[in-house]
């Protein structure tokens, strides 16, 4: 237990994995012009959204957390790389992308579904895209 925990003790204290689901990591070195829009939506668990625009009012960076529970994680991160791009406004496209890839990945979410995911991400893009 101790060898096995020596190897792994670099990984669990190093920055990238404790900031790993840092706004402040995520958002960093965003271009001049894009903003930024959170929403916070209470299904049976808490998901926030952070979604960064660009100035053509396309998702440059998002970001899902809070108090829920998905297997594999990884889900999230491809996610909220598949947004990049996406128009803003384009609800019925975040949604698919979140469908698609919960549903690519077997996700489980236990008391979520995809639209628990997907109505925070559209509802931060449109805060981040009305502001530009």
């Amino acid at each position: 237990e101790k060898r096995v925990f020596e190897e792994l003790r670099p990984i669990y204290t190093s920055p990238e994995w404790l900031y790993k689901k840092s706004s402040g990591q995520k958002f960093a070195g965003l271009l001049p012009g894009c903003k930024k829009g959170k929403f916070r939506h209470k299904a049976r668990k808490l998901i926030i959204a952070q979604v960064a625009v660009d100035q053509q009012k396309k998702i440059e960076r998002a970001m899902l957390c809070g108090d829920f529970f998905i297997q594999p994680g990884e889900a999230l991160e491809v996610i909220e790389e598949k947004l990049r791009g996406v128009e803003a406004g384009d609800e019925e496209m975040i949604f698919r992308i979140v469908k698609d890839t919960l549903e690519q990945k077997k996700a489980q979410t236990p008391m979520l579904d995809p639209k628990d995911f997907a109505f925070p991400l559209s509802q931060a893009a449109r805060e981040a895209a009305a502001s530009i």
